[in-house]
């Protein structure tokens, strides 16, 4: 596969353009999400839930810093 192939199910907006990816346990999740909800930097995408223990995260960042301390932190 070539990198011009590869395609993201989700994208950022014009004020969120930064995607983070976050691995994270179902609890956590649950924190995650009222933090997304409290911070105006921060637009939750999507939950892939296909694994019981695991789910991957996608949010979108106003900023690189903001995807970048997501990204480091979770």
């Amino acid at each position: 596969m070539k990198y011009e192939e590869i395609t993201c199910p989700y994208a950022g907006t014009s004020t969120h353009p930064h995607i983070a990816t976050l691995a994270m346990e179902p609890t956590t999740f649950a924190h995650f999400q009222r933090l997304a909800e409290a911070h105006a930097d921060v637009e939750l995408l999507g939950v892939d839930r296909s694994t019981a223990d695991l789910w991957t995260v996608v949010a979108a960042c106003a900023s690189q810093t903001g995807r970048d301390l997501l990204e480091s932190n979770w």
